[in-house]
This record gives structure tokens, C-alpha cells and sequence, in this order.
């Protein structure tokens, strides 16, 4: 449910080529095709299209693009609190103290045992092998670590490889996180509608795969457009046992904010069992337009975390939270004030807002959205 900019850098005029409701009939409809916007390609890098000479056999791997294959089991799992804390690398040899949460989370990236850091603050991947000895570093100790499965295409792209082969959850499993939640396979705006329900479908099956463990699983939702939110409805009405999802909120950008907001409603008011929302890195922005739904979310993020790291000390200036350069300040003093600020903003600005007199079922008609720009 991202923005395609940059993903090809094909200058091409929008073009109507898809043709996965002509070959994949059953669960793809002419009018969900149309709204393709761009080149359907053979393949780029972790994207299948209509045009993919040998899609046949990478949804093999997947059983197909059914969602009905995948059936969510019954499995406990923990108390979120409203919001925890996601760590990075660079803090995991601090003290447990520091960071004064007793849950917090790491990222797929930061949970890797080879990273080689690059210009920009891009990483690269050596290879995509899990630090076993995670949970053993100090930061880690006396708290329920959630492992989020969410990162950049080349590297969840690399792993859905290597976890075709089921010891890779099981080694995940035996890291005794307290859960984790899916991978955020790509759905990009404009993409060939084929791609996108590959993608919804494989981050469904790797759900599939995790449950085979003792470790709970949540699964990781992304859509672009209604008919997506259909499917993916329906699916959870026929899996009660899913009471908890999770979206990856980092790469939205204002505009996209309408469709995330209306997803999340469509859930709320279609879905039988009441079904919560383990938001990603959300922006400020997004959380505003649902203070109604305050209730049913759950949110982490880096973002407290990483302006400590740069010495950015958090200060709660009436609804806004200004960042202060702070060199002479520790970055252990600065990891605990503001993950604890960012806490304290979140309860001032959204979970104790004054909830909204419209139920979320009624809202979802009210909002005007345009899935495709």
C-alpha cells in the first residue's frame, strides 16, 4: 500500500495492459485489472505480473492466489500495551534500564547477524542469517521482545526465500520472542493487479508457515484498493481465531493517509469479531484522523529511539512534539526521556482524546477515497 515512485522508473504514458482477470478469472475481475496504471512488465525484483512467464510456479509455492488455504489457528497472545518502544542495533548492548518498557520490539533488519552499513543510511545485507544470540544482549533482558518482519524489499524478498524452507520459523521460534508479526510484501499503487494479490497471498501463506511453531503470529495486512479489502475481509470473517493485525505505517505519505484510515474502518465495521490494529511506525497525521479507533490500536515505532541516537531530545510543546539538539546529553539519558515523552505525546494527542460521536461503522461511508491517484 505504497506509493510506485521510483520502483521501475519507467517514463511510460499510463497504459491499461493487465490482463490477470483473463487468466486468473476466479479472483481477479476485469474492473480490478483496469485500474493497473502501469506497464504490466515480466518481472522486476520480487513482483510477479500477468506477464510472468513462470508465475505458475512461484504460486505453487504459495498453493495458489486462494486466501482459503490459509486457516488462522487459535493462539494466545500477549498483552500489547498501547505502545512499545522499537529498538535498533546500535542500543542493544545498553542496559535493560535504559529503555524503562517491559516490551519493546526489533525489526527484521535489526535482528540480522551481518550488516554492512552504506552512504545514506541504507545497510547491506552480507547475507540474511537471524542473530541467534539476540535475545541474550543486555537491552533485551527481563523484557517480551516482538519481532516485526516488516523491512525493504531486498532483504524480506531474500528471507521469503530462505523461509520456504519451514526451519527458518523454526529457528525464529526457538529465539522465544513473545510474537512476531508478517512479512510487508509490496503492494504498490498502479502495479499489476496480478502482483498485488501474489503479494496479499504471500504474506498470508508465511503466516501459514510461522503457525507451525509455538511462537504467535500476527498477520501483516497491506491493500490499494476495495476489492483487496473485500477479500481480505472475508478471509477474516472466516478465521475468527485472528483478532490482531498488523500494518507497517512507515512509508505513507499525506495523501495516502484517506486510504489507510479507510481500511482500517472497512475492518472495524465489516469484520464479525472485533479485530485490532498493530500500527508500525505510524505518522502523526494518520493517528489524528482515527481517535475513535483509539481503542483497537497498538503502536510502535524507532522514531524515539533514533533521535536520541542523534542526540534530539524530545519536549511536548502543547500537540506538538519539538525535537532539541542535545550533544552534551548521554544517549542512554536521552533513550529513557524519550521513548517515556513519546509515550506520554501518544496518551496526550490520541489515546486520550475525547472519542468521536460517530461509531467507525458509520464513519467508513462517510470518507471519500481515491484508491489510484
Amino acid at each position: 500500500m505504497r506509493s510506485s515512485e521510483g520502483q521501475l522508473g519507467l517514463n511510460f504514458p499510463k497504459p491499461n495492459n493487465c490482463i490477470a482477470h483473463k487468466k486468473y478469472s476466479k479472483f481477479i475481475t476485469k474492473a480490478e485489472a483496469g485500474q493497473a496504471n502501469k506497464f504490466c512488465v515480466s518481472k522486476s525484483f520480487g513482483t510477479l505480473t500477468c506477464r510472468t512467464e513462470d508465475a505458475d510456479e512461484y504460486l505453487a509455492d504459495i498453493s495458489g492466489l486462494s486466501l482459503n488455504t490459509v486457516q488462522a489457528k487459535p493462539v494466545s497472545l500477549p498483552q500489547l500495551p498501547a505502545f512499545f518502544p522499537m529498538l535498533h542495533q546500535r542500543v542493544f548492548n545498553c542496559s535493560p534500564s535504559t529503555i524503562p518498557f517491559p516490551m519493546v520490539g526489533v525489526s527484521l533488519t535489526d535482528a540480522q547477524k551481518y550488516l554492512r552499513p552504506l552512504s545514506k543510511g541504507y545497510m547491506y545485507l552480507a547475507n540474511t542469517e537471524l542473530n541467534y544470540k539476540l535475545m541474550s544482549l543486555p537491552i533485551f533482558s527481563g523484557k517480551a521482545v516482538v519481532l516485526s518482519q516488516t523491512g525493504k524489499d531486498v532483504l524480506i524478498e531474500s528471507v521469503w526465500t530462505n523461509s520456504l524452507d519451514e526451519r527458518y520459523f523454526q529457528r525464529v521460534s526457538g529465539m522465544n520472542f513473545a510474537c512476531i508479526t508478517g512479512f510487508n510484501f509490496s503492494i504498490f499503487f498502479g502495479d499489476c493487479s496480478f502482483g498485488h494479490r501474489y503479494n496479499i497471498k504471500k504474506s498470508l501463506e508465511a503466516f501459514r508457515l510461522s503457525q507451525t511453531t509455538t511462537t504467535p503470529t500476527i498477520p501483516h495486512m497491506y491493500w490499494a484498493n476495495e476489492f483487496h479489502l473485500q477479500d481480505l475481509a472475508k478471509w477474516l470473517n472466516d478465521n475468527p481465531a485472528v483478532t490482531l493485525i498488523s500494518v507497517n505505517c512507515q512509508c505513507y505519505r499525506a495523501e495516502d493517509f484517506a486510504l489507510v484510515e479507510y481500511g482500517l474502518r472497512y475492518f472495524a465495521k465489516n469484520v464479525k469479531q472485533k479485530i485490532r490494529f498493530l500500527l508500525e511506525g505510524p505518522p502523526i497525521g494518520l493517528l489524528l484522523r482515527i481517535p475513535d479507533l483509539a481503542g483497537r490500536v497498538h503502536i510502535t515505532t524507532k522514531e524515539p529511539v533514533m533521535y536520541a541516537l542523534y542526540h534530539r531530545q524530545y519536549s511536548i510543546d502543547g500537540i506538538k512534539l519539538r525535537r532539541i539538539k542535545r550533544p552534551k546529553l548521554s544517549k542512554e539519558y536521552l533513550l529513557g526521556w524519550n521513548t517515556t515523552m513519546y509515550a506520554e505525546y501518544l496518551e496526550k494527542i490520541f489515546f486520550n482524546q475525547p472519542k468521536l460521536s460517530l461509531a467507525p461503522a458509520q464513519q467508513t461511508d462517510k470518507l471519500k477515497v481515491k484508491f489510484y491517484h
